[in-house]
Order: structure tokens, then sequence, then C-alpha cells
């Protein structure tokens, strides 16, 4: 399927009760209204925003595989039609989709981005991450805002267990046994587009021991002391710039 319907399933009207902000299910609706949202914006994004994603070469394609929108620059455009929407404002903020201000006042935490759904499977939304837009930005202010942001952890989003794009390439992982771990979400999306189906990332995090473990799982490894340490001193020459852009085995490593 092209898109793997990642984000057909996203409900028109969802309904939100008063409940624990921490309930997974009602995270997870929250993050396919949010995504609905982004997905809306990025069909409708101003000139400046479609010329910084083809300066990208990010296609119509890889926009719809990967389920990119686009958090635009207002303060409080996503807060507002969350609460069109019955979201009640501490849930909004418990699945770090908003920021209280000083007074209390809610503001989106994604704007001027360009916004990457982290699915943890086929179907479910665990979080975002979210590219600044340069030409949206003050260029005073450019250096002061983080080029990436990612969602905070949540009772749905352990950065430390998640890998980006993991339900994407798992199939092509397991076809050929092996993959490519990159930096970013706009790694991922560029190897797509180049043909790599089997690419995943971290999100914002380094590779952790669970990662590990589970990739080992992926490719038909033992994730025993001699796999953790060797895998451990490859990150870390990675890290340093001591292997080659491709190095040949199971693990993969390329930098974009």
């Amino acid at each position: 399927t092209s898109s793997m319907s990642l984000y057909s399933n996203c409900l028109t009207r969802l309904i939100f009760e008063q409940k624990d902000p921490r309930d997974k299910q009602r995270l997870f609706k929250l993050n396919m209204l949010a995504h609905k949202f982004f997905r809306s914006c990025l069909q409708k994004a101003p000139a400046v925003v479609c010329d910084y994603i083809s300066s990208r070469g990010l296609d119509a394609e890889v926009l719809d595989y990967f389920g990119v929108g686009y958090a635009p620059d207002g303060r409080d455009t996503l807060v507002s039609f969350l609460r069109a929407h019955k979201v009640p404002d501490d849930l909004m903020v418990a699945g770090g989709l908003a920021k209280r201000g000083q007074s209390g006042e809610l503001y989106d935490a994604f704007r001027a981005r360009l916004v990457f759904p982290v699915f943890l499977d086929t179907r479910r939304i665990c979080a975002f991450g979210g590219r600044i837009i340069p030409p949206l930005v003050d260029p005073a202010k450019i250096n002061q805002i983080p080029k990436y942001l990612n969602s905070p952890e949540t009772p749905i989003y352990q950065k430390s267990k998640v890998l980006y794009a993991l339900p994407q390439a798992l199939s092509a992982v397991r076809a050929e046994g092996e993959l490519y771990l990159v930096e970013g979400y706009m790694d991922v999306a560029g190897l797509w587009k180049a043909g790599v189906r089997n690419a995943v990332a971290t999100c914002g995090t380094a590779v952790t021991e669970s990662h590990v473990k589970r990739l080992a799982r992926l490719i038909g490894l033992d994730a025993d002391p001699g796999t953790m340490s060797a895998f451990g001193a490859r990150e870390i020459a990675a890290g340093s710039g001591l292997l080659s852009p491709v190095e040949p085995g199971p693990w993969l490593w390329m930098r974009v």
C-alpha cells in the first residue's frame, strides 16, 4: 500500500470525556486528531512553505507516505482547533501538543515547522517531531530556536524505545535482513526517496540498549553482550567520524 494506511483511519470527530489525561487511548486519539490538523494545514500551506519543502527534495509521494504535516506559525492555531473538538486543555498539555505560558494561557508546542508523526505501529501515532521552517522565522531569532523539536515523553511515548519509521521500514528490514540507522526524520525521508526503504532513525536521543535489542530481533541476531558491545563500539566510532559512510554488515550506518 502506498501509504500503508497509516493515517487513513483518523476519525472525523472524537469525543473526549473528562478522564485522567494519562489514559493511553485518549492520547492516541488526540494524536490522530492533531495529525489530521497538521495534514490539512499542509494542503493549504503558503507558497513559502511549499518552496522550502521543494528545496529539501520532499515530493508529494514522500510527504504522503510518511504522513508529513505542517504546523502554522500562529500562537494557538492547533489549540483552537482542538478546543473546537472538545479536547480538554490538560490533555493537550499531557500529550505534549500545547504548553502553558506564565499567565496560564495555552499555546501551540509546534509552530512554523514541518511535522513528522512517529508511528508506534501501522495505526497509532505516539509522538511528533518538528523541523523548523527557516523562512517563517525572524532571522534575528533563528539561532535561539531548536532546529528539531520532539514530543516530550508521555505514557505512550518513551523515546529510548521508539524508532522513527520502523513500521514503514519493517517489511523491507525483514526481507533484506539489514537496516540503515540514521540521525533524523529528514534522513529517513531522503533515503526512502532514493529507494532505500529499510531506514529508521532515533527520535532525538542516542541509541539505547532497548533500541539495539529490538533491532537485533528484527534482523535475526541475538542481543547478547557481545552484540551489544560491538554495536556500542560502532556507535562511538560513528560519532567520532571513524567509520566509512556505510559499514558492511547487518548494522549499517549512513551519514547523510
